[in-house]
């Protein structure tokens, strides 16, 4: 593929299927690209609250590639509860060696001291606070208001958020969709990944996400799989949705109903585990 003049390509890294097939692509096939890695930065925003599954995946396969080929990987979190907190930077290497998955401020954080959920209504201020705010800080602070390339990794099976990340281009701001470009669907790019990097990549999203698939039984299906290799995880879900419905009964984990009546049936183990830590706490206070 011809080199376009010198911009700076920037790849949201989501962590999942989609920017890690672009990624995976752009290393082990030149020729799918038009730009020196030297020109590229792969930034990601961590929630604190990816199942730690996600972690290991990254430092085993992603991590070791970014290294040889020297990719600049910038890691980025929300610094504290307030705006004033600003954006901590994680780590900023062409050598990284661990994903730091923690972040600082994590959006549990935010659920169990304001006892709510993630909001079905309306945009999704969780997403926003924990990923857009930091990107966008991070972002300017590597562009200086210069021109530079933003790679985004919604497939071909996704044109309604394409066209609407379109729409937030600007003078300075290119988007780009490699995935649509390729006409890669997620069947395609899973198989992609899956015969690149040897293994079964997962889905990112916080442990407790209520938007984790495209339906009701996905969005369950999508958690509750994987609380049995990270039952913490289950007990913080179930933990941020309790609180919440202490303060209003309509607000459990999902829209129609809660994590606690769907896991009573398919996974009594995990309630229990959640109930004895519950009880475990010496008082309570409002």
């Amino acid at each position: 593929m011809a080199r376009r003049p010198r911009t700076l390509v920037i790849l949201s890294y989501g962590l999942g299927w989609d920017s890690t097939a672009i990624l995976v692509r752009w290393l082990l096939d030149p020729s799918s690209r038009d730009f020196d890695l030297r020109d590229l930065i792969v930034v990601t925003a961590m929630t604190g609250d990816e199942f730690k599954s996600m972690g290991v995946l990254v430092e085993k396969y992603i991590l070791p590639l970014m290294r040889a080929h020297g990719v600049r990987f910038v890691q980025v979190a929300r610094g504290g509860a307030s705006t004033r907190a600003g954006v901590t930077i994680l780590d900023d290497s062409r050598s990284p060696t661990k994903v730091y998955l923690d972040g600082v401020y994590k959006l549990s954080d935010e659920m169990l001291e304001s006892a709510t959920v993630p909001q079905f209504g309306g945009a999704r201020l969780c997403s926003q606070k924990q990923k857009g705010v930091p990107l966008d800080f991070i972002i300017d602070k590597l562009t200086k208001g210069k021109p530079f390339r933003h790679v985004m990794g919604f497939n071909a099976d996704e044109l309604n958020r394409v066209a609407r990340d379109a729409s937030y281009s600007t003078v300075t701001r290119k988007s780009e969709y490699p995935l649509v470009t390729w006409g890669w669907g997620r069947a395609k790019l899973s198989e992609y990944v899956r015969e690149s990097l040897g293994v079964e990549w997962e889905k990112s999203c916080c442990t407790f996400c209520p938007f984790a698939g495209s339906c009701k039984a996905e969005k369950m299906e999508a958690l509750t799989s994987r609380y049995t290799a990270e039952p913490e995880a289950a007990v913080l879900a179930l933990t941020i949705e309790r609180r919440s419905l202490a303060m209003n009964v309509r607000q459990p984990l999902f829209a129609k109903t809660s994590l606690f009546d769907v896991l009573a049936q398919t996974d009594p183990a995990l309630v229990a585990l959640f109930e004895k830590d519950w009880n475990s706490a010496k008082a309570w206070s409002l």
